[in-house]
């Protein structure tokens, strides 16, 4: 993984801790991990269920690893409780069918927990994890600066 403008801060214990806020992006892998998972909720009639119900259906360790992120683009999945997750299934069909936008990035703060979306997208121009990649196919990491005046809209 290669990381872009990290800034750390080293506190008075010797600790080095990261200051900057960290981009996380949605991809279309992301978004077929949704389709997955929305699809297999809707089979059994339940919106709300635990993580270890619906963890076979994750096809990658990465997979796994990032399906918590969803959470932060446009309100489809919630979670409610340490491992309990929840689909608002109206917005998901909205999402997939192309009625309404979510956020193609946010960008979380390591210090105050905070959220800031980026640009509104529809489900035609989310990108495909490549982008995020640099000539080596290695993950680009980008971070940016938390005192800094950004445009997007916070939550």
């Amino acid at each position: 993984m290669k990381t872009v403008n990290k800034q750390t801060h080293t506190c008075g214990c010797g600790h080095t801790h990261t200051v900057s806020e960290r981009q996380i992006p949605l991809t279309m892998e992301m978004v077929q991990a949704m389709v997955r998972v929305a699809k297999w909720a809707e089979e059994r009639g339940i919106y709300e269920f635990k993580r270890k119900e619906f963890k076979h259906l994750m096809r990658s360790e990465t997979e796994t690893a990032t399906f918590g992120n969803l959470v932060y683009f446009g309100g489809i999945f919630y979670k409610n409780g340490r491992g309990n997750w929840g689909i608002n299934i109206p917005r998901y069909h909205d999402f997939i069918a192309g009625r309404t936008t979510v956020p193609l990035e946010v960008w979380k703060n390591p210090i105050t927990g905070a959220i800031t979306h980026g640009e509104e997208v529809h489900i035609k121009d989310v990108p495909h994890i490549t982008k995020f990649l640099d000539e080596e196919q290695e993950y680009i990491t980008l971070y940016r600066d938390p005192y800094a005046t950004h445009t997007a809209s916070s939550t």
